[in-house]
């Protein structure tokens, strides 16, 4: 016959196991919640590079705006609808 000593150790050892079992299977640092952190880490770093490309998109555009009169002068011709002096404007209907 088992003492009741002897039980105790495997009932704690018992729930020990089943404590480190939860965490790696489904607790934080689990397998699932690091496939899930990898998974947006690789989102966060894809926007990070897109957001690069913006931002570089954007620097070249201020330089060219800061060293060329003429950009200014195409933005201002398209959004704005800017004409010099001298010249006339047509505006076509759409189909």
């Amino acid at each position: 016959m088992m003492d009741f000593g002897f039980k105790l150790v495997v009932i704690v050892l018992s729930f020990f196991i089943i404590g480190l079992q939860y965490r790696l299977w489904i607790g934080e640092g689990s397998r699932g919640h690091i496939h899930f952190l990898e998974t947006r880490l690789q989102k966060e770093k894809k926007a990070n590079e897109e957001k690069k490309l913006r931002n570089t998109a954007l620097r070249a555009e201020i330089a060219d705006l800061k060293d060329h009169t003429q950009a200014i002068e195409a933005i201002a011709r398209s959004d704005l609808g800017m004409i010099q002096d001298g010249e006339i404007l047509y505006i076509l209907p759409e189909n």
